[in-house]
């Protein structure tokens, strides 16, 4: 399952059309909170999310996403696999689709998980293509 969640300003309640967020009100508020204070030190502002794109509602999911994030930005991406694995990726880039490979430089993009609870900042020469 994949869901795209798009920052917006100013602050609500943030996430609160996920499906992939925990549903046990204790894990639900703690996930939150990080993803929330994750946006906030990367934005450098507050914000209220908005889904654009889930992958349960739609056939052909490549095709559906694009039609529906391409020209976005910046998005917060969710993601759970058959496994139960969640998580997810931002980016301040829009999404295009291409017949050609297109690579983009964004300083302010991470990965992060979940279930460890962990953001992973891109590392590499300038924080060059990470989308």
């Amino acid at each position: 399952m994949e869901e795209l969640l798009l920052p917006i300003n100013p602050s609500n309640i943030p996430f609160s059309e996920s499906t992939i967020i925990s549903t046990t009100e204790a894990h639900k508020i703690k996930e939150l909170r990080l993803l929330k204070t994750w946006l906030v030190q990367t934005l450098n502002s507050d914000f209220t999310t908005k889904l654009i794109f889930s992958s349960e509602n739609s056939d052909d999911k490549a095709v559906s996403f694009h039609q529906k994030c391409d020209n976005i930005a910046p998005t917060l991406t969710l993601i759970e696999t058959k496994e139960g694995f969640r998580y997810g990726g931002f980016t301040s880039q829009f999404w295009e689709s291409s017949e050609q490979s297109i690579f983009k430089k964004d300083k302010n993009a991470f990965i992060f998980s979940l279930d460890t609870e962990k953001k992973y900042e891109i590392i590499n020469e300038e924080k060059k293509y990470p989308m």
